[in-house]
């Protein structure tokens, strides 16, 4: 199990470092700014990359909901309209760890 462990940090972390760099650096993003008003990131109606991809822990995050298919449609969506080809990085991330090392489990 600790091995499991282990593999799914690294895993995230690596994919985190991705993400920071293909999507959280990206200004071409509508709504991307990284002043973060806390009452405005409640209710976010516009997808700010920078919210869920600024820095690798907010995409650590982010991939943690990937992961646990909690925010899937609400993250994948506006990157998908954006660059389709990142979310086939985040859909072999999921299968990897949602549905491979977590069915070892």
């Amino acid at each position: 199990l600790r091995w499991l462990v282990v593999l799914v940090a690294l895993l995230v972390y690596v994919t985190a470092i991705l993400c920071v760099e293909l999507v959280g650096t990206d200004e071409s993003y509508p709504s991307y700014t990284t002043k973060l008003d806390t009452d405005k990131i409640v209710g976010v109606d516009v997808f700010n990359n920078y919210i869920y991809f600024g820095t690798t822990l907010r995409s650590m995050f982010s991939l943690f909901s990937l992961m646990t298919l909690s925010e899937w449609s609400i993250i994948t969506r506006p990157l998908y309209e954006k660059s389709p080809e990142i979310v086939s990085i985040l859909v072999i991330f999921t299968v990897i760890t949602a549905y491979g090392m977590m069915n070892v489990i």
